[in-house]
């Protein structure tokens, strides 16, 4: 587990982070919202309601099993400290998951989010998504918002904000 740093390529997190997204949401996409989010050299293809004003990308944390990049998240904070931290995104390839690498992600962002005075930290996760839910609320998290997430111009999908107050 280690900061990103200036030699981490932007190519290879971004590949992990879609690799690790679409094993977890494959079974609540369509055939064509698949292959739109397969096919797609960048996130723009995908928008939510929690993202339209999103702070500013922070701290990034990278799991990694040698030089390989497994599991990220990502910290994105507003301009003023004593707000909320909003981890967006936070994903581990379906090949290390279950090694407790997602526990270890949040801790990670938990602690720079606390040294940096924010109240807590804020998160999304699909309605049908039952195993981000599950691991929200393990982690200290209550539902506290809705919202919806949607893939280019396809119907929305119901979401619901989680928080945790430090």
């Amino acid at each position: 587990m280690r900061p990103k740093q200036a030699g981490d390529s932007d190519w290879e997190i971004l590949a992990v982070g879609k690799a690790a997204w679409l094993s977890g949401h494959k079974p609540l996409l369509t055939a064509e919202e698949y292959a739109l989010v397969l096919a797609a050299t960048s996130n723009d293809v995908l928008h939510s309601s929690w993202l339209t004003n999103k702070p500013k990308s922070e701290f990034t944390v990278l799991a990694v099993d040698g030089a390989r990049i497994v599991g990220l998240g990502q910290l994105c904070t507003k301009t003023e400290a004593n707000d909320y931290g909003l981890v967006e995104p936070m994903d581990v390839l379906p090949q290390y998951q279950g090694q407790h690498l997602g526990t270890r992600i949040w801790n990670e962002l938990k602690t720079y989010s606390q040294q940096r005075g924010d109240k807590g930290l804020q998160v999304w996760a699909l309605d049908d998504n039952d195993a981000a839910i599950a691991f929200y609320k393990g982690m200290g998290c209550t539902a506290v918002a809705k919202g919806e997430f949607w893939i280019d111009s396809f119907p929305h999908k119901p979401a619901t904000g989680f928080q945790v107050d430090f």
